[in-house]
């Protein structure tokens, strides 16, 4: 089931079934059948091929990329009101605010206000004013 993948995986990261075999305490002709979907892969390998070879677990079990999966979680709303929030604020307020800040004021607002469930503007007012 998740054998495609995971050879997928392994050639993207330039490694050898020899290689992955070692990694989780398996021989070749062993590891070989987890490839061919003719033998289970349990989580602790495929945890253990993460850590050690640096396979994308999520892309092995859904056949998506972890980057892919992590960007969906963002809300890409709240992140445009933030930016947004930011650069009128720094208009209003006649404040330069350097893109390397501007991302930063992000992370920090964004971590807060999406802990909070949403937009409070006051206290992103309140960051921006601890921030300038």
């Amino acid at each position: 089931m998740y054998g495609k993948r995971l050879a997928e995986e392994r050639r993207r990261l330039g490694r050898s079934q020899d290689d992955f075999a070692r990694s989780i305490g398996l021989g070749r002709s062993g590891y070989a059948a987890i490839e061919g979907d003719r033998a289970a892969l349990d989580v602790e390998r495929l945890m253990t091929l993460g850590k050690a070879e640096g396979v994308d677990f999520m892309f092995v079990m859904t056949g998506e990329r972890s980057s892919v999966a992590a960007a969906q979680l963002v809300d890409w709303s709240l992140v445009e009101v933030i930016l947004t929030g930011i650069q009128d604020w720094a208009l209003a307020n006649a404040i330069a605010v350097p893109p390397t800040k501007q991302m930063l004021l992000l992370k920090i607002l964004y971590q807060s206000l999406a802990a909070k469930g949403g937009t409070d503007m006051q206290a992103m007012d309140d960051t921006l004013r601890l921030m300038a």
